[in-house]
């Protein structure tokens, strides 16, 4: 004997009147975000690894090390502030309601910081020793 279903019997519904498909959609919105976060924390591992520890563990510093050290920081500010920009644009564009455990305020804040961060890591890899 087969038991009856409160929602209709289709396992993926979320609650009354929803197929759970905006909330995949929001997740993925999600993890495209922390995938460009991801990228921004990668390119500034590289910024210090190639701007300041290859010279040193090579012993020949260089300033084409330190440049290209200082591009993959300024790709790290690029990569959060194109995520950041799209992910707003991305929930604005889905015409969901504001998310209730994150706003959207702390998701700019969040990435100004990390963006400012990045820049500082710009910064410094020409002017340490």
């Amino acid at each position: 004997m087969a038991v009856e279903r409160p929602d209709g019997g289709d396992p993926g519904r979320r609650g009354p009147k929803s197929d759970g498909n905006l909330e995949r959609t929001l997740l993925a919105g999600d993890r495209t975000l922390l995938a460009w976060y991801r990228t921004a924390f990668a390119a500034n591992a590289l910024a210090v690894g190639i701007g300041k520890i290859v010279p040193e563990v090579a012993h020949r510093a260089s300033p084409f090390y330190e440049a290209i050290g200082v591009l993959f920081a300024l790709m790290g500010v690029f990569a959060v502030l194109v995520g950041v920009w799209q992910y707003v644009a991305f929930r604005d564009s889905t015409g969901a309601p504001p998310s209730p455990w994150v706003q959207k305020r702390f998701i700019v804040g969040f990435g100004v910081l990390t963006a400012g961060l990045s820049l500082g890591t710009a910064l410094l890899i020409p002017v340490t020793f």
